[in-house]
């Protein structure tokens, strides 16, 4: 897995990143997370429908960031969309047109939804982009994550200096009824306090490690495409 040294490429992400013109085809509900057939097979079904409805394509610029994908009304400026790069699950280029690609965004939770877009370019730089992201994101992720089991680690087993005094005072005093309550009731609030702030760390850090899995997944197919080849990614049989 590749990893981002080059500070100048995080900071093509920052802010509203890198911007591409192009146009929206439609919006598509569909069963799976995944599938280059699927893809196509919805891509061609947004085209009949708009051509079938006469309907003109909604001008978009798409910003590519370290947030995600954000796609705006042309003239507007308004947000339309807003997609983490972590819930996007699968990109595939138009086999019949080398300016329209498509991507699924969402969760088992929410379901999934294939956006369909025609670029002003070619789809594959578009694409590229969007790989490069995923690689800047899937670094600074695994980052985020070392970082958090390391804080939990110190939460964990770190003393904390109030334990660590009563530990001391508990072995000059005498061990009188009274003196080993009020000793046992500071640890067990530190204790208590301990396991309360653990809790949502853990919470988070397995929100973060689902990130990253899903981050990992998704650059693992975009590596697939390439500009030479940009039809190789095939998950279906």
């Amino acid at each position: 897995m590749p990893t981002v040294d080059d500070k100048n490429e995080t900071s093509r992400f920052l802010g509203e990143g890198v911007s591409f013109k192009a146009k929206l085809i439609g919006i598509l509900e569909v069963s799976e997370a995944r599938g280059d057939r699927m893809c196509q097979e919805a891509l061609s079904d947004l085209k009949t429908a708009i051509r079938a409805a006469g309907e003109h394509k909604q001008r978009i610029t798409i910003n590519i960031a370290i947030d995600g994908l954000r796609l705006r009304d042309e003239k507007t400026g308004d947000s339309l969309y807003h997609h983490p790069v972590h819930k996007i699950s699968f990109i595939a280029q138009d086999m019949t047109d080398s300016r329209a690609f498509g991507y699924i965004f969402g969760s088992p939770d929410t379901g999934h939804r294939f956006f369909g877009i025609k670029t002003d370019k070619a789809a594959s730089q578009v694409v590229i982009a969007m790989r490069d992201l995923f690689q800047v994101v899937f670094a600074l992720k695994k980052k985020e994550v070392e970082l958090a089991k390391q804080h939990l680690d110190k939460n964990r087993y770190g003393s904390s200096p109030l334990f660590s005094e009563t530990n001391l005072s508990s072995s000059k005093i005498s061990t009188s009824t009274t003196e080993s309550s009020k000793i046992s009731g500071v640890d067990n609030k530190v204790n208590a306090t301990s396991t309360e702030r653990s809790t949502p760390a853990v919470a988070d850090l397995v929100d973060l490690e689902l990130e990253l899995s899903s981050l990992q997944q998704g650059l693992h197919q975009m590596e697939r495409i390439t500009p030479s080849d940009p039809f190789a990614s095939k998950d279906d049989p």
